[in-house]
């Protein structure tokens, strides 16, 4: 869906209407291209509404057991049918499957293949990459696994996610004690080399992740003293980088 900046008549209507009786719907009909979620949205930010509070929901030891029962018998049709009345929304119950490790790969009833020793070397070999990029090279190389499947697997197994050789445009930043729209702006420059990662973030989140080379982080500094304020960087961090090649 594209998106649109509010304009001054659309905050007017906001303005006037939102607040009389039945104001969000008659906003809904005087400002066609927005959502009702939207001019909800848009009310919080001008204050004209409050923000509803969040319902946390907790867990038992009951709904936990129902969870994992629901995913191990699948021929009694979906988790959605099975817990049909459980006092807690289907997301919720999604959510906390997949902290518990559930999926059908995982509770198969003997329908899935088993992981073999090659799949968990190139699991094990690949661990610090995006599941989508995993899920890929395991394509690649003949094994069917979803990203969520590796996802899971990969915690199940405990195995080590942090890659020393690569930085997120974030995690750069935060080493460079800089603002991420500063690193973004080196990347544009090309003055820093970087590659997408490959997630499946929205434009609405900040797009795909900025994936950075450690070696480029290096030259980049050798090449654009200038352009790094060096009071900032966290200077044990900087000589790890420019010392251990």
């Amino acid at each position: 869906m594209e998106r649109y900046f509010w304009t001054i008549q659309e905050v007017k209507v906001m303005r006037e209407h939102y607040r009389q009786p039945g104001g969000p719907d008659r906003c809904a009909a005087l400002l066609p291209r927005r959502s009702k979620r939207a001019i909800y949205i848009q009310a919080i930010k001008l204050g004209l509404a409050e923000k509803r509070p969040v319902k946390k929901w907790s867990t038992t030891p009951e709904i936990d057991a129902d969870i994992l029962d629901a995913y191990a018998h699948p021929e009694r049709g979906t988790v959605k049918d099975q817990l049909a009345n459980m006092p807690r929304p289907y997301s919720w119950i999604k959510s906390r499957a997949m902290h518990l490790g559930c999926t059908f790969e995982v509770y198969r009833g003997g329908k899935g293949p088993e992981w073999s020793a090659a799949e968990l070397a190139l699991l094990d070999k690949h661990a610090t990459k995006h599941p989508k990029s995993i899920a890929k090279i395991f394509a690649a190389n003949g094994y069917h696994r979803t990203p969520t499947a590796i996802g899971v697997k990969r915690k199940r197994l405990r195995i080590d996610t942090v890659d020393i050789d690569h930085y997120t445009a974030h995690g750069l930043a935060q080493e460079f004690n800089c603002d991420i729209k500063t690193v973004v702006r080196w990347i544009d420059k090309g003055w820093l080399k970087a590659s997408r990662r490959g997630t499946e973030r929205k434009l609405v989140q900040g797009g795909d992740m900025w994936w950075i080379k450690r070696r480029d982080v290096r030259q980049f500094v050798v090449d654009h003293v200038g352009a790094v304020d060096f009071r900032k960087v966290d200077k044990v961090w900087l000589v790890d980088l420019l010392v251990h090649q």
